[in-house]
């Protein structure tokens, strides 16, 4: 009897071995992609943060104009405070646009991250039902013999 307990559990062990290897193989993957998305997020975040200061100069450009606008109604310019108002209001126009774009990137970025920690908790619920199926197989074997 002593053989054959040997023999299951062997087999049992060459089953392991070949299913830890595949889940390393996917911790691999998990861990390559963890930190692709680490690198793009902060290439995106350099991009974000220069296309915030680019919309505060558009704001700041606009409110410039606005002042310069009220200054020349009050000298009855009134074609130039025109002017410098529609240039405000294009400025604006701009900076609105790119709050919106910033505001999706944003968005996706934490989908990503959901994404990222949902393969990190199914690769951990994955390691709880192995060590949950290993220590059954055990279970069984001695049961057995």
């Amino acid at each position: 009897m002593l053989w054959v307990k040997n023999d299951i559990y062997d087999s049992s062990n060459k089953r392991q071995i070949s299913s830890s290897t595949s889940s390393e193989g996917l911790e691999n993957k998990i861990e390559v992609s963890k930190n692709m998305l680490f690198i793009s997020m902060s290439g995106i975040y350099k991009q974000t943060r220069s296309l915030n200061s680019i919309r505060k100069g558009f704001n700041n450009q606009a409110n410039i104009l606005n002042s310069d606008a009220d200054f020349d109604e009050m000298t009855r310019n009134y074609n130039g405070a025109k002017r410098k108002r529609a240039e405000a209001a294009s400025d604006v126009g701009r900076a609105n646009a790119m709050q919106s774009k910033i505001g999706k990137v944003n968005n996706d970025i934490k989908k990503s991250e959901k994404n990222i920690n949902d393969l990190n908790d199914l690769n951990e619920k994955k390691e709880t039902l192995k060590i949950d199926n290993t220590e059954n197989q055990v279970k069984n074997i001695d049961e057995f013999a």
